[in-house]
């Protein structure tokens, strides 16, 4: 519904089902070279298959600094279903990345309060519901397991820093760098949520999210937040 008459858009989508696409990329292939196929593929049997290429995708590290500095919302829907599929060990949909993130968030302590809600990884929905105060206590959580941390808050935007939606934002001296947080924002809503270190060497965890905003206001109104934290 946002796409003008008479203009083209490109979009990636995550793929549904990995097997039928690839019968149909062969047949597809198959027929371009003109190699006639007299029946349908039938896909191998777990005793009669066999690996002719494998093809591995970068690190989990390297693809969370691309979504997160990026905002790569491909990526970031790609690994939400890989939640689902890697904590119940089946073929990953959206349901189950869902039901994934609400039992991680409850045993971590993060309380769904009946309020929380994600619907796809992006954050494109407006389905999804997440209060601050739950991206507050992952922020925590996150912060209190260095393996998680150590990998997670470096792959973060910073403020003043090329490469980065943070990268025009709090660009001062003093702030350059001080704030890494993941940037938030649909029309009427702007959000910042991660981590600041003050000028007395404390690191703090932040979530703000506004409503019913005016887009660029309210960005400067949460960098002004982010200066009074950092110089607390």
């Amino acid at each position: 519904g946002c796409v003008k008459q008479n203009r083209r858009r490109e979009f990636s989508l995550p793929l549904v089902d990995t097997r039928a696409y690839a019968e149909r990329l062969v047949m597809y292939l198959l027929q371009k070279n003109h190699i006639t196929v007299l029946n349908q593929p039938v896909s191998a049997s777990n005793n009669n298959q066999f690996t002719l290429v494998s093809h591995y995708s970068r690190s989990l590290t390297e693809m969370l600094k691309l979504m997160l500095k990026r905002s790569n919302n491909f990526i970031a829907n790609a690994l939400y279903r890989k939640i689902g599929s890697h904590y119940f060990q089946k073929q990953g949909t959206w349901e189950l990345s869902h039901q994934a993130i609400t039992q991680i968030f409850a045993k971590n302590n993060i309380k769904p309060d009946g309020k929380m809600k994600t619907y796809e990884g992006a954050g494109l929905s407006r389905a999804n519901q997440v209060t601050p105060m739950q991206f507050l206590t992952m922020l925590v959580r996150i912060w209190q397991q260095p393996e998680i941390a150590n990998v997670l808050i470096p792959s973060l935007p910073a403020s003043g820093v090329k490469g980065s939606t943070l990268t025009r934002r709090m660009t001062e001296p003093d702030m350059r760098g001080r704030v890494k947080a993941k940037t938030g924002w649909m029309r009427g809503i702007t959000a910042l949520s991660g981590y600041l270190k003050t000028k007395y060497g404390e690191q703090l965890a932040f979530s703000i999210t506004v409503k019913d905003a005016r887009k660029r206001n309210y960005k400067n109104l949460i960098d002004k937040i982010c200066r009074l934290l950092v110089n607390k």
